[in-house]
């Protein structure tokens, strides 16, 4: 379903090209009149993209293995290095998400605008919180990647991005980034707006859409980010429900997959009980992660993999494994141990002409799931120095991923092993704002966390947004050339706005 004013009114949030008010459908035959067409809206309400590739890059999860390795495509060493202002404009570049973003926004906004323009808005209570909750997802990504983290100490000032309410918009308009901690603001009252509002029946495949589930896992995240600890916690067991343990995703078959593809559709699919937001992106991300020769040169290494992510030890190492063997199938050695792919993060092509095999890479991920869900709450119970309760979810976490259900953990195990951890790989020091650690058994713990976190979202982009939120401080190696230096709460960490969008006057992220 094509709806050309959604796309005039991105491109006039963002980049100039229209001179008018966009004040009227221009195409009549699409007026989004029923609550069907409603329906059928809110399918586009969801990003088209995601930050993963990014993220991933800027982060200390891939390292630069020198010239001798290719690397065809600009946009990996735009992120790796920290360029700005590239040219890039295909998928996953900032100019890409941002329009991504947006365009869901505007379109979550036109559903909510057409709910109220119904004879009998009250019918479509279901499709408004949807909309609803798009509307807050939008806003969520583009604060997680073009501003700082969320903190109490500066986010009152720091930089927001515009929160969209309207689909309508003119395009010399100046528009308002307000700050972090007010956009924070604004998508918790969506959520908790839209999620009374929910119904998982509106829904032929729920795992596409808000269901309750889903919408309590990302109120769990946001609240979590935003220190808000006892909602956190609140909001991940309902989404996990009265049977944690349970409800883990089984690694077994993944474990045992004939092939990273199998593996990756096995992850992926919507029956998977774990999986609680699929979202399909316009992404070539799963076609580089996948450890083709052709983009080996910034690399998920082996030495990373063996001692941060996969193949990492941790107080499994104690009770006989040396890795979770639940990963034994998605960390393939590729074309070199420079660069060690994931089943996790894979492609579908879309041919679009079967003639010359053209079309679009797609790369699918889980965005809830309650793989997730379990290790916020453990982090929101750490913050809340409930240690015991944070063990047995990391302890369940572990059973799952290590396919051994005779092994189990409790608090002891994890603060004997973090404890002393590798201060290079794991203890890294934690530069927080507006956060002071009640103790040492508090420290540890969130160690293991964020290790637990680094492990289950890499090629996600999630540890970049961890080593935003805690200050955690690193260094990018940069083959022949000065390394980046990346300082506690570095202004390098938000994305730079698009030039198109700063160039209409919105102010940029300082430098």
């Amino acid at each position: 379903m094509k709806i050309k004013y959604i796309v005039l009114a991105v491109m006039a949030l963002g980049f100039t090209g229209c001179d008018k008010f966009l004040d009227e459908v221009p195409d009549s035959r699409i007026e989004v009149d029923t609550k069907e067409k409603i329906q059928l809206l809110l399918v586009s309400a969801y990003p088209s993209s995601h930050p993963m590739m990014g993220f991933e890059l800027m982060s200390d999860n891939h390292e630069d293995n020198g010239s001798q390795y290719a690397s065809n495509a600009d946009l990996i060493a735009d992120y790796y290095l920290f360029k700005e202002d590239a040219s890039s404009i295909s998928q996953d570049s900032p100019y890409y998400l941002w329009e991504s973003f947006y365009g869901a926004v505007a379109t979550a906004n036109l559903a909510l605008e057409s709910i109220e323009m119904l004879e009998n808005p009250e019918e479509a209570e279901a499709e408004k919180g949807e909309a609803l909750l798009c509307r807050a997802f939008g806003h969520f990504l583009a604060v997680q990647t073009f501003c700082q983290a969320y903190n109490t100490l500066t986010s009152d000032t720091d930089l927001g991005v515009p929160y969209s309410t309207l689909s309508e918009v003119t395009v010399h308009e100046k528009y308002d980034r307000s700050n972090v901690a007010e956009v924070y603001r604004n998508i918790l009252a969506d959520i908790e707006a839209g999620i009374p509002l929910l119904d998982d029946s509106n829904y032929k495949v729920p795992k596409y859409h808000f269901t309750r589930k889903a919408a309590y896992a990302f109120a769990a995240e946001v609240y979590l980010y935003y220190g808000d600890y006892d909602r956190a916690i609140e909001y991940a067991t309902k989404a996990l429900g009265d049977n944690p343990k349970g409800v883990l995703r089984n690694h077994v078959p993944l474990s045992n997959a004939t092939s990273n593809s199998d593996a990756h559709l096995a992850y992926i699919t919507p029956d998977e009980q774990a999986n609680l937001l699929i979202l399909p992106c316009m992404s070539n991300w799963g076609r580089y992660m996948v450890g083709s020769p052709n983009y080996n040169r910034y690399g998920h290494t082996l030495a990373i993999c063996t001692n941060g992510t996969y193949r990492s030890s941790g107080p499994w190492a104690a009770k006989g494994s040396s890795y979770l063997a639940g990963f034994k199938n998605w960390n393939r050695t590729g074309y070199s141990t420079q660069y060690v792919y994931s089943g996790l993060v894979n492609y579908i092509f879309e041919t679009t002409d079967e003639a010359t095999n053209i079309g679009y890479y797609h790369t699918t991920i889980p965005v809830f799931s309650t793989d997730k869900a379990i290790l916020v709450r453990a982090e929101a119970y750490v913050m809340k120095q409930q240690y015991e309760l944070a063990a047995q979810d990391l302890s369940w976490w572990i059973e799952a991923k290590d396919c051994n259900p005779g092994n189990e953990y409790v608090l002891q195990d994890f603060l004997d092993y973090y404890s002393t951890a590798d201060e290079e790989w794991i203890r890294q020091p934690l530069n927080p704002r507006g956060i002071t650690f009640a103790d040492e058994t508090q420290l540890t713990m969130l160690y293991a966390v964020l290790h637990a976190r680094r492990i289950e979202t890499q090629g996600q982009g999630w540890r970049f947004i961890d080593l935003k939120r805690y200050g955690i401080g690193y260094v990018k190696y940069v083959y022949n050339a000065t390394d980046i230096t990346l300082e506690p709460w570095d202004l390098r960490l938000a994305v730079q706005i698009p030039s198109g969008v700063y160039g209409s006057g919105m102010q940029k992220n300082p430098r």
